[in-house]
């Protein structure tokens, strides 16, 4: 009986033996949901406004939808079917970041009113609602926003938040 053949030599490679060709994993890539975990979502645009802005440059906002505010604000979150309304405000000493703010409906617990949530701004933000004092909002955490309630963005730029 004649000896078994050799194993076949490896060829030539530089794989380690981990890569996997076409297995990108899309996770990190995904947009996660807006909102508080566990509560629904809110709608992409409501059937009315939860509250309307009076912005201190004159123009008045509703919000039936996300609204982003900022010296040139950009909605590179959103799908094509939640568009946001975006709101161009000056800032002349540029303190303003260029996507600084969001207001938006509220879900869950803050449904049926407003919500604000301050982008990650460079120079932050401060509200005033009635009653309290000022708050410097946190980057990421969504606030209830009062009738009443003032939004500084800093730059002389204000908002005043007002029933619909």
């Amino acid at each position: 009986m004649p000896p078994p053949p050799p194993p076949p030599a490896p060829e030539a490679s530089d794989h380690d033996g981990e890569t996997r060709a076409g297995a990108l994993d899309p996770t990190p890539f995904e947009r996660k949901p807006s909102g508080i975990p566990g509560q629904p979502q809110a709608p992409a645009v409501t059937s009315r406004p939860v509250a309307r802005l009076v912005i201190s440059h004159g123009e008045t906002v509703d919000v039936d939808r996300a609204v982003l505010v900022g010296r040139a604000p950009e909605a590179r979150r959103f799908t094509s079917t939640e568009q946001p309304r975006l709101v161009t405000v000056p800032s002349p000493q540029q303190e303003i970041s260029s996507t600084h703010l969001e207001v938006r409906p509220g879900s869950g617990a803050d449904h049926g009113l407003a919500v604000v949530t301050d982008l990650g701004s460079t120079n932050g933000t401060v509200l005033v609602q009635p009653g309290l004092g000022p708050e410097d909002l946190q980057p990421g955490v969504a606030v209830q926003l009062i009738p009443g309630a003032v939004i500084d963005l800093g730059d002389g730029v204000t908002i005043q938040v007002a029933r619909p």
